[in-house]
């Protein structure tokens, strides 16, 4: 009898333990998604200065942020060594996992058809020998490159934090920390910061 719950127990930590890593799953592939459809979108025309007339009608603004997009996605999600400076104003889970950023030690391929993006978001896995070999490569042939760390999640799955780059071309990209924050059973993006490293 005591080797029969001693199995029932086993089992139920397999399932239990499965389960969560299905979980997270979904909440990764949700989460990559939100972060895709957020930053893929085209880059608004600048206001015109005081006292000077629009460059461009309101019609032509929406055709521009309308417009399909070609996004690139780097096919892995990327692990860091960078030490991030403690941020008081988030708070200790928040900087413990900013921390765990760094704990990864294997880089996540990305399956594509579990992204999901909006109509207007053309997504494609960029060839990363060409990526390295020619720097142009993002300008000449896609609207912007997303790459995307691995997501560090609290125990109870309902917040994580994950380094996003963005490059829309040679010398022109940038990186953030994206906090968010499961809400009601969908993922928010909570806060948007720049880095800093110590």
């Amino acid at each position: 009898m005591k080797l029969f719950f001693y199995l029932l127990s086993i089992l139920t930590l397999f399932v239990s333990c499965n389960n969560k890593n299905d979980s997270q799953e979904q909440d990764i592939y949700e989460i990559v998604s939100i972060i895709i459809n957020r930053f893929s979108k085209p880059i608004q025309p600048p206001p015109p200065p005081d006292g000077k007339e629009p460059y461009f009608s309101q019609a032509q603004i929406d055709s521009i942020m309308n417009r399909t997009q070609k996004v690139a996605l780097y096919p892995v999600l990327f692990t860091t060594t960078e030490k991030f400076t403690k941020n008081e104003k988030l708070g200790q889970e928040y900087n413990k996992l900013v921390n765990d950023l760094g704990q990864f030690n294997s880089e996540d391929q990305i399956d594509i058809n579990k992204v999901r993006t909006s109509k207007s978001i053309n997504l494609q896995l960029v060839d990363t020998i060409k990526l390295k070999s020619n720097r142009r490569y993002i300008d000449k042939n896609y609207d912007i490159l997303i790459r995307i760390s691995n997501i560090s999640f609290n125990d109870s799955l309902d917040k994580a934090v994950l380094i996003i780059g963005s490059s829309r071309g040679y010398l022109n990209g940038a990186s953030s920390l994206i906090f968010l924050e499961k809400i009601n059973g969908i993922w928010k993006i909570k806060n948007i910061d720049t880095f800093s490293i110590s």
